[in-house]
């Protein structure tokens, strides 16, 4: 009939009359009739059969010819197995997932692949109907839902699909009676936005025949009986740190590499490109539609380009595939289509979940959540609610942590701001973080150091961010409770970098905090004994500590037995032997009202250091031993780590010098094993000293070989330039001892503690030996006469002494 009247408008109440009369048959059906015949004509951009808004469909004059074709081709199409394209493209990083799938469909009737948009389950449904044709008795037929508006349309769209006539009665009856006895696999594709509709649809089919199964694809699970899920997860993404190599084993990679080929066939990825590459990678989440976006821009931006606009992302990735629908063509489009199915509660929670910045637990994300118009209950069925919907990822077990992909989270910050919700999601977030200190408290005193940091290490870019929010707005309160628990997890991972990196923000705060804030301040910036400070030195900073908490009523037990340990260690190390006896004593008394292994593991590490800068050798060793002791039985291995450190300088300090190189090299051993650079920096410092007293001068080289960088780098230099200073004497290189001697040589009028005096000795002792060699090498060893060499010089010449060579 169009044929007939090609190039003019034919209603459809003219098509239903002359058609189907008398039969009462659905504008729906219709439509999916003119779809079918626009599928087997090949117009996929509707230029054959064009439709008029509210009037009708018209055929091109052009078309005639193609119209003839159609006896043919339905006859063949009756014949087909599958209505899927002929090729899909490659799929990377899938190969576990279309297994998966694959296999589940042979056991189950009913699979719905559920993930987020762009995260690839049109991809991997194409795969696994692919594999499955042959199969199926009667074929695999695809049905793409994302063209439908209306819930009417979903029957007869599967009833096109199927070759199916729905001539009179009711649709869906009719599509389970022609379905009937037939094998074959219903492959549904983008069903979250009819999920009302589809679901009625699938569950009628599946009870009403026996052998249909049904491939789903959703970004929210269709909760019927009998459905397995199969939840799509981003692609593997390479570590920051990949080699070529292993970033090419990486689907995300892969994924990248391939489409900018496709895209350039000239296109080789240079060597230096690849760390850009797999940034770019990392940075979109492994999440295929972004990558595939960004490879199309590669060709003509470059790869660094791509990476140096990362940060518009939303804006800059676009699809370059012309059939491309059109929720998918920008990054943005495809997240915007994803939050318009969400109910404005829902949308809510989203945006106000933007604001973390890593993963996030269920109680912090019902307080970010949770506002006068949006309670708690409302919260957690929200949050529910974008799990399911896969905007939300849910991840690990006891406690199931959650996460935004990057891509969400940027879309959804945006909305934050325009919602003007931003500075008051920031306040909730940053006092979620305020609870976290007392969580890892309670963590410490029950949990291993690696059962407490993978709890809470995912927190810390979370924690960073509030403190950083309180700090801007002088909230000491918050910032502080923050920082007790960044300056912890700092401690447990061997950090020496960030804490001091927070103390001139931490100082600013002082002014504006009272009571148990000023306290927590003044503690942390105590913790950083190995930073000198004109203004708030360590030492004051423990005293003046010590009075906030003894002023509180009553003043909080551990908190209060940690600081005055700390003062105790800074008096030890500033000459007050006799003080920083009494105040440990005093830390001692308040650590036994709380009677807790591990309170007394860190009273036992404080006492040996006292005793180290006090000279007192013997209970140095044994405070550090039963350190390790408690610390092992109570299984904080970190702490473990940090108590190694010392033991080999609390064998030196006894003077046993097999004991020393074999405790040296146990813990030295295990520490490089565990890669703990800033402990076995402490721990091969004194071993060197060991061997080289032990008159094993050839490992003292080999091991000083590896440990004078570590020195430099962690603030050991002085000690290891003595070590070396007494090495190189050792191996005749006078001149060369003499310079190091000058530069390890404390510098003041008094040394302050013990370990100053001893390296004072050392360095009195190189002195004196150098004098007792010939004339010209004692004119040498006057080193003063010359100045002190600068540290890059020192450095220098430890490493030719370690060498062995003359320089």
């Amino acid at each position: 009939m169009l044929a007939q009247q090609a190039g003019h408008v034919v209603s459809k109440d003219e098509l239903l009359a002359r058609v189907w009369s008398p039969a009462v048959v659905t504008d729906d059906s219709l439509t999916q009739v003119v779809n079918e015949i626009r599928r087997l004509l090949g117009d996929t951009d509707r230029s054959v059969i064009r439709t008029l808004a509210r009037r009708g469909y018209v055929l091109v004059p052009d078309a005639r010819a193609l119209v003839h074709e159609l006896p043919r081709r339905a006859a063949a199409a009756a014949h087909r197995v599958s209505n899927l394209p002929a090729t899909d493209p490659a799929l990377f990083g899938r190969d576990d997932d279309v297994a998966t799938v694959a296999s589940s469909l042979r056991e189950q009737r009913l699979m719905t692949i559920v993930g987020a948009g762009g995260i690839g389950k049109t991809s991997l449904a194409h795969a696994v109907g692919r594999r499955a044709v042959g199969l199926f008795e009667h074929g695999v037929w695809w049905i793409d839902l994302a063209t439908l508006s209306e819930a009417s349309q979903v029957t007869p769209a599967i009833a096109v699909a199927a070759g199916i006539e729905l001539v009179t009665g009711d649709p869906l009856q009719r599509l389970v009676g022609g379905l009937g006895e037939r094998e074959l696999l219903l492959v549904l594709d983008n069903c979250e936005h009819l999920v009302a509709a589809v679901a009625p649809v699938i569950a009628a089919v599946l009870a009403g025949t026996r052998r249909v199964r049904v491939l789903a694809t959703s970004q929210v699970a269709l909760k019927l009986g009998g459905e397995h899920l199969h939840r799509l997860g981003v692609l593997v993404v390479p570590p920051a740190d990949a080699s070529p190599a292993e970033a090419a084993a990486c689907g995300a990679f892969q994924l990248l590499v391939r489409r900018v080929a496709e895209a350039r066939q000239d296109f080789e990825l240079a060597p230096a490109t690849v760390p850009l590459a797999i940034d770019i990678c990392r940075r979109l989440d492994g999440v295929p539609l972004a990558i595939e976006m960004a490879a199309a821009r590669i060709p003509t931006l470059g790869v660094s380009g791509v990476h140096t606009l990362l940060g518009e992302h939303l804006r800059m990735l676009r699809n370059d595939r012309r059939m491309a629908p059109s929720r998918q063509e920008t990054l943005r489009a495809t997240l915007e289509w994803s939050c318009s199915l969400l109910s404005p509660t829902e949308l809510s929670a989203l945006r106000r979940l933007s604001v973390f910045a890593g993963p996030f637990e269920l109680a912090h994300a019902r307080r970010v959540i949770t506002t006068p118009d949006l309670d708690e209950w409302a919260a957690l069925d929200a949050l529910c609610a974008l799990v399911d919907r896969s905007l939300v990822r849910a991840e690990g077990v006891e406690p199931v942590r959650y996460r935004l992909l990057e891509t969400t989270r940027v879309l959804a910050r945006e909305m934050l701001f325009e919602a003007g919700e931003a500075d008051a999601a920031m306040q909730r977030h940053s006092r979620a973080m305020a609870s976290q200190w007392w969580q890892i408290r309670k963590a410490f005193m029950s949990s291993s150091d690696d059962e407490l940091l993978d709890r809470f290490v995912g927190s810390y870019a979370d924690m960073q961010k509030a403190y950083e929010y309180a700090c801007d707005r002088a909230d000491a309160d918050t910032a502080a409770a923050v920082l007790i628990g960044l300056r912890s997890l700092d401690q447990l991972s061997g950090d020496t970098l960030n804490t001091p990196a927070r103390l001139p923000a931490t100082r600013a705060l002082l002014p504006h905090a009272t009571g148990v804030a000023r306290a927590r301040l003044l503690t942390t910036i105590a913790t950083c004994s190995w930073v000198r400070d004109e203004h708030l030195p360590p030492r004051l900073a423990a005293e003046l500590a010590v009075a906030e908490w003894l002023r509180l009523t009553p003043p909080e037990p551990m908190s209060l037995s940690h600081t005055l340990l700390l003062l105790a260690t800074e008096l030890a190390k500033e000459g007050e032997a006799e003080r920083a006896r009494k105040v440990l004593a005093q830390a001692r008394a308040v650590a036994r009202t709380m009677a807790h292994p591990k309170v007394d593991m860190i009273t036992a590490i404080h006492a040996g250091h006292v005793a180290m800068y006090c000279g007192d050798a013997a209970d140095f060793l044994a405070h550090m031993r039963e350190a390790l002791d408690l610390a092992r039985k109570h299984r904080a291995t970190r702490v473990a780590c940090f108590v190694q450190a010392y033991l080999p300088r609390a064998a030196v300090m006894t003077g046993d010098w097999p004991a020393a190189v074999a405790i040296g090299s146990n813990a030295v051993g295990e520490l490089r094993a565990l890669g703990q650079r800033a402990f076995l920096a402490q721990a091969s410092e004194a071993f060197v000293r060991a061997l080289i007293e032990a008159d094993e001068i050839e490992r003292a080289r080999a091991e000083a070989a590896q440990a004078i960088a570590l020195a430099w780098e962690f603030g050991l230099d002085a000690e290891m330039a003595a070590d070396m200073a007494l090495l190189a004497l050792r191996l005749g290189q006078h001149e060369h001892a003499a310079a190091l001697a000058e530069y390890a040589r404390p510098r003041g009028p008094v040394p302050r503690n013990a370990l100053d005096r001893q390296r004072q000795a050392l360095c009195k002792r190189l002195c004196s030996d150098l004098e007792a060699v010939e004339q010209a090498t004692a004119k040498a060893a006057r080193g003063p006469q010359a100045g002190m060499p600068s540290s890059a010089e020192a450095r220098r010449l430890a490493l030719l002494v370690a060498s062995g060579a003359n320089g």
